[in-house]
């Protein structure tokens, strides 16, 4: 999957636009399991099943850690 072909409205929304993968995803579910805005929020950050999705999408890897890097609201 190209980033060009992510068109949704983030991990957590229940309704709004999902990709088909979306309904699947592992790390998606966790995410809710756990009520973060983002996998950057998580205590366990970064966790063997975010590092192997970062293996094959390194951009969201960065953008994960520019998140975590920024001061907390």
């Amino acid at each position: 999957m190209k980033p060009q072909d992510a068109n949704c409205d983030g991990c957590l929304p229940t309704n709004g636009r999902l990709i088909g993968h979306c309904r699947v995803c592992g790390i998606r579910a966790c995410g809710m399991d756990r009520k973060v805005s983002t996998c950057a929020a998580c205590a366990d950050y970064a966790c063997d099943q975010l590092k192997a999705f970062h293996s094959i999408a390194p951009h969201a890897g960065r953008m994960l850690e520019k998140l975590r890097l920024k001061p907390q609201e």
